[in-house]
């Protein structure tokens, strides 16, 4: 992707508060050298450029409500671990925005996101430079080595891709969250998501098309794809973001060594952010408010 120009970035992070713009002045974020991006691609000029668009979606598109973000450790590695869902992964966008302007201490959170993301034109260079990552094991086990906090989503496309009759039930978690968590001896802090299931409603995924045109999932919405790539646009569905409390696997070094083991603690995680999504879904009075 050709480098945007540094009078439009100029003018694109004009359009956002200074107060939130110091915040982003605030991150730690190791440049290389004079490049103005870290070894992944971050760029913190390329974050005040989008943090307009950022911060129209959070808080006027979806309306966005935080809680419990004091529960996000302000220094050291750390796993957000969430619910996924909305066919476009905004959950991740709007938790990310939640850690830069709700925390005391603003932090950059790095999202692991699908393989098949950057191989869209724009799409994947756009998310590297706002800081998010390819779903490696290397990526991950690198930034958490320089202390960094990261989210991922377990459920991976199956959580993100999940049709309407499946809406806030969460799918099977991979087990390479808690590896990581345990190798690193970083505490996990579950997260619960509510409002992006009806963002995009999915009836059906054409799993047929998708595999034909080497997309994770082709799903049929009430917009998608009747108005075309006008269809990708989500509804605006009111979010709700739940921070639990941290979650502590450093001692269980040991059971690296035996699957079992770590699935078992991978199911409490699990379990327990199912429990904080159905809390959040009775204190909400109705669907997508």
């Amino acid at each position: 992707m050709k480098r945007i120009p540094d009078k439009l970035l100029k003018f694109m992070a004009e359009q956002a508060p200074e107060e939130y713009l110091e915040k982003i002045d605030l991150l730690d974020i190791d440049e290389i050298g004079d490049t103005g991006y870290d070894e992944f691609g971050l760029s913190r000029e390329y974050l005040k450029g989008s943090l307009a668009a950022g911060l129209f979606l959070y808080e006027k598109w979806f309306r966005v409500e935080a809680y419990g973000v004091e529960r996000v450790p302000e220094t050291g590695p750390a796993l957000i671990i969430s619910n996924h869902s909305g066919q476009i992964p905004l959950d991740g966008g709007m938790i990310t925005i939640a850690c830069l302007l709700d925390m005391e201490k603003p932090r950059m959170c790095r999202a692991m996101i699908e393989k098949w993301f950057p191989t869209l034109p724009f799409v994947g260079a756009t998310l590297t430079r706002v800081g998010q990552v390819v779903g490696v094991t290397e990526n991950a086990e690198r930034l958490l080595e320089a202390g960094k906090l990261m989210m991922i989503f377990p459920e991976g496309i199956k959580g993100s891709g999940k049709t309407w009759d499946k809406r806030y039930q969460l799918q099977r978690f991979t087990l390479g969250f808690m590896e990581l968590a345990i190798k690193f001896r970083c505490p996990i802090i579950p997260t619960a998501v509510i409002g992006g299931e009806e963002q995009a409603p999915a009836f059906k995924n054409i799993e047929w098309l998708a595999d034909k045109l080497n997309m994770p999932y082709f799903p049929i919405t009430p917009t998608f794809p009747w108005l075309g790539l006008l269809g990708f646009m989500p509804l605006p569905s009111k979010y709700r973001i739940y921070f639990g409390e941290p979650m502590d696997f450093s001692d269980k070094q040991d059971d690296l060594s035996d699957p079992d083991l770590v699935r078992n603690h991978v199911e409490q995680v699990k379990a327990t952010i199912q429990d904080m999504v159905n809390k959040g879904l009775e204190e909400r009075p109705f669907p997508g408010l």
